[in-house]
C-alpha cells in the first residue's frame, strides 16, 4: 500500500460524519498530514473556524484554490511540503480535462459508497458469527 505524505481534500460542501471518520483513519494509518481546499481567499477564515468548531485538529491548513487546475494545486503543495507528488492522495473530483498523472484521486461519492459497502458486509459477518441459541 502506498504512503501518502499529504491528503488533499477539496470540498464543494461540509464533509459529513463518514468522511470525517474515513479522513481520520487515512491520517493515522499514513500518519500524513491532511490539507483542506476551499475556493478562494474569502472562504479561508470561514472554513478553519468551522473545522476548528467540529473537526479539531484533522487538517493541518487551510488553503486556497484560487482558480489553479488540480494539477497546478497539487505541485505547489509538494513545493511547499518538500515531496513527490505520487505521495499525495487527492479526495475530491476532477474537473472536466484535468488529468491526475502522478497523483491519486479518490472521489468522496465512491468512498462513501466503499464504506456503506464494508459496513454492510461487516454487518453481515457480525451477525453468522452469532452462536446459535
Amino acid at each position: 500500500m502506498a504512503r501518502y505524505e499529504t491528503i488533499i481534500v477539496n470540498f464543494d460542501e461540509k464533509p459529513g460524519e463518514i468522511l470525517v471518520k474515513q479522513l481520520r483513519m487515512l491520517k493515522e494509518r499514513h500518519k500524513g498530514r491532511i490539507i483542506a481546499i476551499v475556493e478562494d481567499m474569502y472562504s479561508i477564515a470561514n472554513a478553519r473556524k468551522w473545522f476548528n468548531e467540529h473537526v479539531p485538529g484533522l487538517f493541518e491548513d487551510v488553503i486556497s484554490r484560487e482558480g489553479r487546475t488540480t494539477g497546478n494545486l497539487v505541485k505547489d503543495c509538494c513545493k511547499t511540503y518538500g515531496h513527490d507528488e505520487t505521495a499525495v492522495l487527492f479526495i475530491g473530483s476532477l474537473k472536466e480535462g484535468e488529468e491526475a498523472p502522478a497523483f491519486k484521486v479518490q472521489n468522496p461519492k465512491d468512498m462513501l459508497e466503499s464504506y456503506n459497502r464494508a459496513m454492510g458486509l461487516l454487518q453481515g459477518y457480525t451477525q453468522l458469527s452469532r452462536p446459535i441459541q
